[in-house]
């Protein structure tokens, strides 16, 4: 007996010492993870290269673009075979500061590695390519194959470079929806749908299987608006007639016989690009590197290295500008694809308490969300210009529509982008219910005693008429609210907001011209309108971010490395936006569309 004992004494005893060393291999890793981490963020990179005369800006970043810059980012050093956030900013702000670089002679931008392009970043790159045109130094453009961002891009080069395994597809915008109607039929789930505008393309996500002839018109008429603006701009950019253009799209099949199924030599009889090359060969052909040795013919500097030496004068009077990206929440914490009210007045706060802070630029990419949580923002806004005397200038990016527009329409100035979505002014209320599913499938029934005739939403009991018709009588007073919002702060006619409302989506140039927005232009410009309402000769400017400590930082960091190094197909987008509003009253002001192009990334 006693030796029973001693072998399971010494049994557990050998246990605990291995679940120790268990615990204290796994403390250090995370220990020297952590100093490591302190040290990377506490140490400035140097340049590899020095910046000399006769050299090539080299612009080739791998990762998913990001208009939000991280000034220190734990997961880098933990996943570092994981792509990365690459700033939009910091890309603009090289090429305009190489069109003044005596130093550069011309810049080689190898599109190949960039993903989680927006048409929110169409006009800021616009502006700088064409600042950067004016200099008259060359720009030569490379991809393995070119979407339509990317060719958006690329029209500006002077030479435009093709992999010989790659294409150029220009297949057109699109929008697509998952939609819910068939569940009940399926699974007993009922969806209690209450809208106020029959365009609210939200409202058929859940009601219906398949979309509406009225929003497809209207959806028909806002892609074919952007698509003759994109259309327009790539042909100027490229010399080429619209015609050829939309030759190419509307026979690339025939075409591509007519070519021996050849994609790239498609593109290149198309004159859509000027050269079918590798990397490596572009490189030689362009003279940047000898042919034999293949040593650089000239000073290659990267773009990381090349913004070490760009300095910007800094200002103490600043424009601060906060981001606004995702679905609109009041609960849980900030996301990728979602930002909550919280946040947001945070940031808010921030701004307004900083003396050196003399205006807002409020950069906007959401479709929405709930209404109270879009509601708390716009006061936000309010507060800003009533109370604190700061000016607010919005810039909308690719979405701004629904309850972010609710927020926008507070703003000084707005300012759209002509590929920006807008508008969608309507309200809609989404709530399931699942008695007959619970019944059907696990037996469960439900009963009580209602002291009153309208009993509250708990979702497992069926809502009744008379709880309908209180529901629509909420909604329709929150849509007239938002359109005496649009009123006031458009100052436009209740009437006329009605008529342009009812959930329909506009384009920033249809709705500049409805009086939605007040002027086309980027990021830049809302900048520099800023700064003019607050009367600042010299400014610089400031991102507004809730200083986070260490712990956070590196939790934030870990926990969100793997959903912002990826980017899912848009049903999981549209899906988890949704699921990330969560609305007690099941209220909202989103709006689910999007542009959507073939992303050609096939391996």
């Amino acid at each position: 007996m006693s030796q029973k004992k001693g072998f399971f004494r010494s049994l557990f005893r050998s246990i605990n010492v291995l679940r120790l060393v268990i615990i204290n291999i796994v403390f250090f890793f995370f220990f020297f993870l952590f100093l490591a981490a302190l040290q990377e963020g506490g140490n400035k990179k140097q340049p590899v290269k020095k910046l000399e005369q006769n050299s090539v800006l080299l612009i080739n970043p791998s990762g998913f673009l990001s208009e939000e810059e991280r000034d220190f980012d734990f997961a880098k050093l933990v996943f570092r075979d994981e792509k990365q956030i690459v700033s939009v900013s910091s890309i603009i702000r090289a090429l305009k500061q190489a069109a003044y670089d005596r130093r550069i002679d011309c810049v080689f931008f190898d599109l190949s590695g960039l993903s989680g392009w927006s048409s929110g970043y169409f006009s800021d790159f616009a502006a700088a390519l064409q600042e950067y045109k004016k200099s008259g130094k060359k720009l030569y453009v490379f991809s393995n194959s070119y979407s339509l961002a990317k060719y958006y891009l690329a029209s500006f080069a002077d030479e435009i470079i093709l992999d010989p395994l790659g294409s150029v597809d220009l297949s057109g915008f699109y929008n697509e929806s998952l939609f819910f109607g068939g569940m009940e039929e399926k699974f007993d789930i009922h969806w209690n749908v209450v809208q106020a505008g029959a365009y609210k393309s939200m409202a058929e996500t859940y009601s219906q299987k398949e979309m509406s002839e009225g929003v497809k018109e209207n959806h028909r008429a806002l892609f074919t608006n952007i698509w003759e603006n994109y259309i327009k701009e790539v042909a100027t950019n490229r010399n080429l007639p619209t015609d050829v253009i939309l030759h190419y799209v509307d026979n690339y099949l025939d075409l591509l016989k007519n070519h021996n199924g050849d994609p790239a030599e498609t593109a290149l009889s198309a004159k859509l690009v000027t050269k079918i090359a590798s990397y490596e060969d572009a490189e030689v052909d362009l003279g940047l590197v000898d042919k034999d040795t293949f040593f650089e013919n000239k000073n290659f500097i990267s773009l990381d290295d090349y913004n070490f030496y760009y300095s910007h004068s800094e200002s103490t009077n600043k424009i601060g500008i906060i981001y606004l990206k995702g679905a609109i929440s009041s609960y849980g914490t900030r996301q990728n694809d979602a930002v909550t009210s919280g946040y947001m007045l945070d940031l808010f706060d921030l701004a307004v308490n900083d003396p050196d802070v003399k205006a807002i630029v409020l950069r906007i990419d959401s479709g929405g969300g709930e209404v109270f949580a879009s509601e708390e923002i716009r006061r936000a806004v309010e507060r800003c210009i009533v109370r604190a005397k700061k000016p607010v200038v919005v810039s909308m990016g690719a979405v701004a529509a629904s309850g972010a527009y609710w927020i926008a329409s507070s703003a000084d100035y707005i300012f759209a982008s002509p590929y920006t979505i807008t508008g969608s002014i309507g309200v809609l209320a989404v709530m399931p219910t699942f008695e007959a599913a619970l019944q059907k499938y696990l037996g469960i029934t439900v009963d009580g005693v209602y002291l009153h005739k309208f009993r509250p939403y708990t979702g497992v009991k069926n809502m009744s008429e008379t709880d309908k018709s209180l529901l629509q009588f909420e909604i329709m007073s929150i849509y007239k609210n938002f359109i005496t919002k649009v009123s006031t702060g458009r100052k436009l006619s209740f009437d006329k907001v009605s008529d342009i409302a009812g959930g329909k989506v506009y384009s920033g140039a249809t709705a500049k011209n409805l009086g939605l927005v007040d002027e086309l232009g980027n990021l830049s410009d809302a900048i520099a309108y800023a700064a003019k309402l607050a009367d600042c000769d010299g400014y610089s400017t400031k991102v507004i971010k809730r200083p986070l400590s260490y712990k956070e930082e590196l939790l934030k960091s870990l926990m969100e490395a793997k959903a912002e190094m990826n980017i899912s197909s848009n049903d999981f987008r549209i899906l988890y936006e949704l699921l990330s509003l969560r609305s007690k009253r099941g209220v909202y002001v989103y709006t689910p569309v999007k542009l959507q192009w073939n992303t050609n990334d096939y391996l």
